[in-house]
Parts: C-alpha cells; sequence; structure tokens
C-alpha cells in the first residue's frame, strides 16, 4: 500500500529519492541497528536454493536469514525487512545494500518510516537508504564467506554428488519439485541453526578495530552499554508494520510457496500415509 500508493502518486520523485541515495559515502557504525547490512547469496541459487541476509554492521550479529526459491523479488525482500523490524521493534538509523530491484520495497519502507518516526524531513531520510556495490558491502559479503566454508560447502558437495551419482536428476521436473519441497524447508532450519551458532560464538579480541570484540554478536547487540554506546533503534510501532504487511501484501502465503498447490498438497499427503512430519519454516 505504502510502496503502491507513493510510486503512483510521485514515481519519479521516488525513482530520484532511490538514485539520488546510491552516492557512496564514508561513514562509522556507533552502536548496534545504526547500520543494517543486506544482500543476497546465490552460491546454491543453480540448485534453487536462495539466501536473503541481514547483518547488524557494529555487532556483526546476524538479525535474519530467509530461505526461498528467489532471493531477487522486491515483494519478498520487503516482506524479509518488515518482519525484522516488526520482531526487532523498529528499523535501523540506515540500511545499506547493493543496487539491485530486489531492494525497492526495502528502501521505500526503510526511507518512509524513518521519515514517520525518526523526526527528520523527507530529504533527511533520503540518507537512511545506503545503496553500494555488492563488493563493498563488507560486513555481508564477509558473512557469505565464512557461511559458504561452516555450512554451505557439505550440503554443496552432497548435492552435486546426488547429481554425478544419477539418483537426483534436476532436469526432471517432478524430482526438482520434490526437491524444492523438501530442501528449502530443511535448509531454512539447518540455516537458522546455524545462525544461532554464529552469534553464540565469542569472537576474538582484536584491538585493530573500532568494533566490539572479545564477546559473542548476541551480547554485543543486547548490551552496548558494556561497550560505552547506546542503541541506535528508531522505534516504530508493531501495529503499523503488521498494517503495511496486511494492506500491501494481501497474497503472503501464496507469495512464499516453492511449489505448486497441487503439488505440495500431494507430497504432503504422502508424507503423512508414510508417517514422516516436514516442518514448514516460513519467514
Amino acid at each position: 500500500m505504502v510502496y503502491k500508493s507513493l510510486t503512483q502518486i510521485d514515481p519519479e520523485g521516488v525513482e530520484a529519492r532511490l538514485c539520488h541515495a546510491c552516492v557512496r559515502r564514508v561513514y562509522r557504525v556507533f552502536g548496534p541497528n545504526h547500520i543494517w547490512a543486506c544482500d543476497g547469496h546465490n552460491k546454491l541459487k543453480k540448485f534453487g536454493i536462495c539466501v536473503y541476509g541481514f547483518i547488524d554492521a557494529w555487532s556483526r550479529k546476524i538479525l535474519g536469514m530467509f530461505v526461498h526459491t528467489t532471493n531477487n523479488d522486491p515483494k519478498h525482500v520487503g516482506v524479509y525487512f518488515l518482519h525484522l523490524v516488526s520482531k526487532i521493534g523498529g528499523i535501523p538509523l540506515k540500511v545499506t545494500s547493493d543496487f539491485g530491484t530486489e531492494t525497492g520495497h526495502l528502501g521505500t519502507y526503510q526511507m518512509w518510516l524513518s521519515a514517520r518516526y525518526a523526526g527528520i524531513t523527507t530529504e533527511e531520510a533520503e540518507q537512511r537508504m545506503h545503496f553500494t556495490k555488492s563488493t563493498h558491502n563488507q560486513k555481508i559479503e564477509a558473512l557469505w564467506s565464512q557461511m559458504m566454508k561452516q555450512h554451505n560447502a557439505s550440503i554443496k558437495h552432497n548435492i552435486k554428488k546426488a547429481i554425478h551419482e544419477e539418483t537426483y536428476d534436476p532436469n526432471d521436473k517432478v524430482q526438482k519439485l520434490l526437491f524444492l519441497f523438501i530442501w528449502i524447508p530443511v535448509f531454512q532450519s539447518s540455516v537458522d541453526m546455524w545462525v544461532d551458532s554464529y552469534n553464540q560464538f565469542k569472537q576474538h579480541q582484536d584491538r585493530h578495530t573500532a568494533l566490539p570484540t572479545g564477546c559473542t554478536a548476541d551480547y554485543c547487540y543486547s548490551t552496548p552499554e558494556s561497550e560505552g554506546t547506546t542503541d541506535q533503534l528508531v522505534r516504530v510501532p508493531t501495529r503499523e508494520i503488521e498494517s503495511i504487511i496486511e494492506l500491501d501484501y494481501p497474497d503472503l502465503d501464496s507469495m512464499f510457496e516453492h511449489t505448486p498447490p497441487w503439488f505440495h498438497e500431494l507430497a504432503s499427503r504422502i508424507l503423512e500415509d508414510l508417517g514422516y512430519e516436514l516442518l514448514e519454516v516460513r519467514c
């Protein structure tokens, strides 16, 4: 609703604001929720598995990772952002991402909510969305490298092995649907566990960085006073976010289906008949 209304009333203005925000800037991070860095991870995309993630740039806490068959749909990325805002209770002072089509809804929400709840002008709110090259989005890029080594590499190896041994044929439509039906929720559950482990890992002390070290990301994020700073979150009422989601995404459930309804129904029934349960994970 918000995104559609703004683009209909002033499409050139929305585009100009997004483009204007594209200027690269040097910035410092002053505390949790000062900057959220976000990006998509495509190393498993050829298998049908895509990830979109958000990290707090100061504490390096992973705020959320979302698994689906796509990570370049602006509607999906917009919903991911709104779910995080609802869960955390507000928006960061700034969001940084690469300038792709998938960030259209996210950028609009960040600027609109900033103008509405941060007590700043529309022009000032434009600076709350920062676009840069993916390679310059260092916090999230470093995270993808770790995730690939610690989590994804073995899964990628097993998938390639199954293809090589011809126990799985990704070109067979039914096999591909079954793969997505099983692996999207399973992969999401596995990613969730990896995120928890990552956020609870105590980082090594590093005197060469101004960012907090020698503590877990969870601890740093939740107790900024231990580092002599404060939470930078801009509070946004949960009811506001729920209203935006309800109005802008009436097709929310169908948006996150990763197989056609007929296949999901059939596969679920077969699993039930076999006595298995498959946890369905949604954002």
